[in-house]
């Protein structure tokens, strides 16, 4: 959704445009003292007040302009104190940055690009944390959920729209059907549903919850079929087949023990005895380090 200074565009027969178009979109007001007015548009008609994103309106929150203000390493001040409210930076006239602060602390936040199109929300709801990155183009980058004391996890896509990293902890799994019903762009909502992502020939599986029964899940949809490099890293997998895997080149493993490994329908071997014994191509690196 488009976002911009009302002061772009022209009023008309009660309507506003920009560029000679009829506005849709958020349009913003700059007032005496930085104060910021934003109203919807449609069609280029006032059809009420703007809801932050990153905060509720009806807790009375000041909102300003704090362009140039907002900076990692000083503490934006408004009229001489810290600032607590909703925060807006411009350029060029577009709002690409909404923030919510207390005593000059953001707390929450959200970005777009010029035209309109949001590249980043970290906005935590009242059950758990979540931040969103996406591409310029539209599509997710990552995902990742937090809690303080139970689950986390996350997910992290290729430009073209593939996984290539998941994390799972705590019981991440497990919640996601709850996660999905109270996140706001989360893309799965059962543990079920990772099946209908597309999948990068480079994988990474994080996390405790990645255990036997999931991996086996994975494997016996056919997910990992054009995995061609597969990270495990921290996982819960202690028996491994690579019977569904038939493009896999590398195989890391990582920060866990893996007690047996096999590549066909024999028994499960150790991971030395595994590559010693000739009976597959993959090369096996554990901490880094290549087994041979």
């Amino acid at each position: 959704m488009n976002r911009v200074n009302i002061e772009l565009m022209e009023r008309k027969d009660g309507r506003y445009f920009l560029s000679g178009k009829r506005f849709s979109g958020i349009a913003f007001e700059i007032g005496q003292d930085q104060r910021v007015r934003a109203i919807e548009l449609v069609d280029g008609v006032e059809v009420g007040s703007y809801r932050p994103i990153c905060a509720s309106p009806d807790d009375g929150f000041d909102q300003v302009d704090l362009t140039g203000m907002l900076s990692d390493y000083e503490v934006p001040l408004y009229q001489g104190r810290p600032f607590s409210g909703i925060g807006y930076e411009f350029d060029d006239g577009a709002c690409t940055r909404e923030v919510f602060l207390r005593n000059g602390i953001v707390y929450s936040e959200a970005w777009w690009t010029e035209a309109g199109r949001m590249v980043y929300f970290d906005v935590p709801n009242d059950e758990f944390g979540e931040v969103y990155e996406w591409y310029s183009s539209g599509g997710l980058k990552s995902v990742d959920i937090t809690t303080n004391l139970e689950f986390y996890g996350g997910v992290r896509f290729s430009e073209g729209g593939r996984l290539v990293f998941l994390s799972a902890c705590n019981g991440f799994l497990e919640a996601i059907p709850r996660i999905a019903r109270k996140a706001r762009f989360f893309p799965v909502a059962t543990v079920r549903d990772v099946e209908k992502l597309e999948i990068s020939d480079d994988l990474t599986l994080f996390g405790g919850d990645v255990g036997d029964d999931f991996f086996g899940y994975l494997s016996d949809c056919g997910m990992l079929r054009d995995v061609a490099v597969l990270k495990l890293v921290n996982v819960g997998v202690k028996l491994l087949s690579l019977a569904d895997l038939p493009n896999l080149r590398e195989l890391h493993v990582d920060g866990f023990e893996l007690t047996g490994i096999k590549h066909g329908s024999g028994e499960y071997l150790d991971i030395e005895s595994f590559v010693k014994g000739g009976n597959s191509s993959v090369k096996v690196f554990v901490g880094g380090r290549q087994v041979t």
